[in-house]
């Protein structure tokens, strides 16, 4: 069913059901989640929703359905919210899971097939388009693969060595290059993986704990160290071209670089609890401009 135009509630431009051509029952929106926040997938005008039933695509003007990918086995309320981020839309394509078990690459005009792969059992969490390449993640973010755009052919499997025990750290896509951690016993480092072949193209060691990677800025990766220290290195070469210490010590886990100042979250742990804090650094003297100390409590995951 096409989008309705709706002045029932303020700002809303039009509402669409998102249901199959052959299903006469309750509409439904975006399946389940509860108070998860959820995620579409948008390039140009065009939306592509993940439902129960299937993928969703969208018109953002007008609220119409434009085609609909039924999944082969429908999601479970609970569990839809999980594929949100296994779908992404690059170059007029989606690439997304629709079958069981396989990768499928869609055009976004009218949701045909180009390709599809049996994934042979492998675990997807994490999908993402990258110029010629398809990625996948699993979603301890430790296994790799790297499909080829075109035909949907493996180009490599590469292993991300993750700390034990805890939430996986981050990868951050920049420059070509796929930047994640490499944690041993003795050091940790951070590693810069070309899209193009799958293989490592630099290693930086940092010193120090990894606990998070973030994307500060288009051409770089940010890395939190335990103790407060953060780092941006170049994604591209690896090389290090910001070496910061935040004065309460803790560590920084997201940021942004913008006109000079970088703006950095750190988590403080009481308990079972975390207490964010926001800081403020000039980057070229290393100054701390503010510092908000205490923004409310939220759940260690």
């Amino acid at each position: 069913m096409s989008g309705r135009q709706s002045g029932e509630a303020p700002g809303r431009c039009w509402e669409t059901e998102l249901r199959l051509p052959e299903d006469f029952g309750e509409p439904q929106t975006a399946a389940g989640g509860g108070d998860l926040p959820r995620r579409a997938v948008i390039e140009g005008q065009t939306a592509v929703i993940n439902a129960a039933d299937g993928l969703f695509a969208v018109g953002l003007v007008t609220g119409r359905r434009l085609w609909v990918r039924p999944y082969d086995a429908p999601l479970g309320s609970d569990s839809a919210v999980y594929r949100d981020n296994a779908m992404r839309v690059g170059d007029g394509h989606v690439a997304a899971m629709p079958n069981t078990g396989r990768l499928s690459l869609l055009r976004m005009l009218d949701g045909s097939t180009v390709w599809e792969r049996d994934l042979r059992g492998e675990r997807v969490a994490h999908v993402w388009i990258e110029g010629d390449r398809v990625l996948t993640a699993d979603a301890a973010m430790s296994r790799l693969h790297f499909f080829d755009r075109l035909d949907g052919s493996l180009i490599r499997q590469v292993l991300i060595e993750q700390p034990e025990k805890v939430a996986p750290i981050r990868l951050v896509r920049a420059m070509g290059k796929v930047c994640g951690p490499s944690v041993q016993s003795q050091s940790d480092a951070v590693i810069g993986i070309d899209t193009a072949t799958g293989e490592e193209s630099w290693r930086r060691p940092v010193g120090k704990p990894i606990v998070q990677l973030f994307h500060p800025a288009p051409k770089y990766v940010g890395v939190g160290l335990l103790g407060g220290d953060v780092l941006i290195v170049d994604a591209a070469t690896g090389e290090i071209v910001v070496e910061r210490h935040l004065s309460n010590g803790l560590p920084v886990v997201d940021g942004v670089l913008v006109d000079g100042t970088l703006v950095v979250l750190s988590e403080r742990h009481h308990g079972q609890l975390l207490a964010p804090e926001l800081s403020a650094m000039d980057v070229a003297t290393g100054e701390e401009l503010w510092q908000v100390r205490y923004l409310g409590f939220s759940t260690v995951p």
